[in-house]
């Protein structure tokens, strides 16, 4: 089992040719998977786990529910933000450069899927 990193080839922008730049080989348990500019992170129930590219554990988050869902936000590269949605209603945010997540939103009901705007103003959360 392995995981596969591929980019977009840098020599037509216009292009959406891929080609592949890591290769992980390591057998990994998820149900959810993103992608950020250095690392992968994993969801295994209620924990996410943050690797780098070459399958080394860097960073560990045990949440209080289960996820749900999950969205790369973006920022400065090995300082990207995630929103993830739990099944207990809460929204949080996480920097992968950090230890600690910030809750965001705290609703009663499961959260199902969630975006952000493009300027980050305005949060759309879809409950059960």
């Amino acid at each position: 089992d392995k995981v596969l990193i591929y980019e977009v080839s840098h020599d037509d922008p216009l292009d959406m040719h891929y080609k592949n730049i890591e290769k992980i080989k390591q057998k990994f348990v998820c149900s959810l998977l993103v992608v950020t500019t250095h690392h992968i992170i994993l969801c295994q129930e209620r924990k996410l786990q943050l690797y780098s590219f070459h399958g080394v554990l860097e960073r560990e988050w045990n949440l209080d529910a289960l996820i749900r869902y999950i969205k790369v936000v973006g920022g400065a590269p090995q300082r990207e933000g995630l929103l993830v949605g739990l099944k207990n209603g809460h929204v949080m945010k996480i920097f992968v450069d950090n230890s600690f997540p910030v809750t965001l939103i705290k609703q009663a009901t499961a959260v199902r899927c969630l975006d952000l705007s493009c300027r980050r103003k305005k949060l759309a959360v879809v409950d059960e």
